[in-house]
């Protein structure tokens, strides 16, 4: 047992000629493949993580808009941001209102043709992500 141990060892120390010249252990390149099949599943699992939250958001704006609300503060008043998503035939469109008391004004307002097109817009342009919006119950 101990031989087995001393030549496994002896193995994953030995070195050899790596990038530009660098002595690298074979463990070395052991642990950088290891993390880089680890990178590799995280990523897909995240992809599918993503791509079924994705599939649950379209199933839900389908049925009935989706609605997001943040709340502000400016110079003493309370600022409430109200988003709206809905299905329309081209897509679907993001519509975002300001109101201040009773002043409501649309800030903004675009037509997506997809989630991912969805995202992008509410992160780029609002201080909404596509995980703040849920059904409003009446």
């Amino acid at each position: 047992m101990e031989e087995l141990i001393y030549k496994t060892v002896h193995w994953l120390g030995e070195t050899y000629s790596g990038y530009r010249g660098r002595p690298t252990h074979r463990f070395e390149v052991i642990v950088l493949v290891a993390l880089a099949i680890a990178g590799m599943i995280s990523t897909a699992l995240y992809r599918a993580k993503r791509q079924a939250f994705e599939s649950r958001t379209a199933q839900a704006v389908a049925a009935k808009p989706l609605v997001a609300v943040a709340f502000s503060e400016e110079n003493g008043q309370v600022i409430r941001q109200v988003a709206t998503l809905r299905e329309g035939v081209a897509g679907y469109s993001v519509s975002v209102s300001r109101c201040c008391g009773d002043d409501c004004v649309e800030v903004c307002s675009q037509a997506l043709g997809s989630m991912v097109a969805v995202e992008a817009y509410l992160r780029g342009h609002t201080v909404f992500v596509l995980a703040d919006f849920s059904r409003q119950d009446d």
